[in-house]
């Protein structure tokens, strides 16, 4: 909750550019905390893979960075409050992960709301906007897509190893650059287009490499037995 209060504070104030790029540096933070204090294996090629999807979206955010750098005097204490951010994302991420021997998905869902309400709640007392006509509607469609993405993301973080998932966050980056193309008319720019490439080719090329390993790893005990039974 820490972690989603802090990037929505800098979707204001920073632009919206840089914000997500800070934010996309959760699956990296995802990995180095997986590895680092939880001792799980992660391998060159899983770090290679999440370097290179990050940099896709570098370049999917290419034109809106430079404009934010060129004309926006950048607030230093937001930057380091958005990679804050993406540390506490790396945090929470990593703790599901570890409630997958113990815990339901739906009873990790349900603590989110739990806490959050309480305490936003008391907040919305002294800083709430009404809204007003079509803005309920939107919000509604947020909540609802936002909780079906939650659960998804939560049942993928207990299914597998958490290196595994996290670069797929990535893909986040090119739905939200198709959806300002169709929706929007956003023009696409060849930076984007090859930011494209860069995250699929990361995403790609981790899971590839994963199930590769995974695949040599269950047919090693295979080829034991057959020695054995042929000496």
């Amino acid at each position: 909750m820490l972690a989603l209060t802090i990037f929505f504070f800098t979707l204001h104030k920073l632009p919206l550019a840089i914000a997500s790029t800070l934010q996309y540096l959760s699956p990296i933070f995802t990995v180095l905390i997986a590895s680092r204090l939880f001792s799980e294996k992660v391998s060159k090629a899983q770090y290679f893979s999440s370097l290179i999807a990050f940099s896709g979206v570098v370049f999917i955010g290419f034109n809106g960075l430079m404009g934010g750098f060129d004309h926006q005097k950048l607030d230093l204490l937001w930057m380091c409050m958005g990679v804050l951010s993406a540390i506490l994302s790396g945090i929470a991420y990593n703790a599901i992960s570890k409630l997958k021997e113990t815990e339901e998905t739906i009873n990790i869902v349900v603590y989110f709301p739990m806490l959050a309400l309480p305490l936003t709640g008391i907040w919305c007392l002294f800083d709430f906007t009404f809204p007003r006509g079509i803005e309920w509607l939107i919000l509604l469609t947020i909540g609802v897509f936002t909780q079906i993405a939650q659960v998804l993301m939560t049942r993928a973080f207990l299914s597998t190893n958490t290196a595994i998932v996290a670069p797929f966050q990535y893909i986040g980056a090119i739905y939200a650059l198709l959806s300002g193309w169709f929706i929007f008319n956003e023009k696409l720019e060849m930076a984007s287009i090859i930011g494209v490439c860069l995250v699929v080719f990361g995403v790609i090329f981790g899971t590839v490499f994963r199930a590769g390993k995974a695949r040599k790893k269950a047919s090693e005990p295979v080829i034991g037995m057959e020695t054995e039974v042929l000496s």
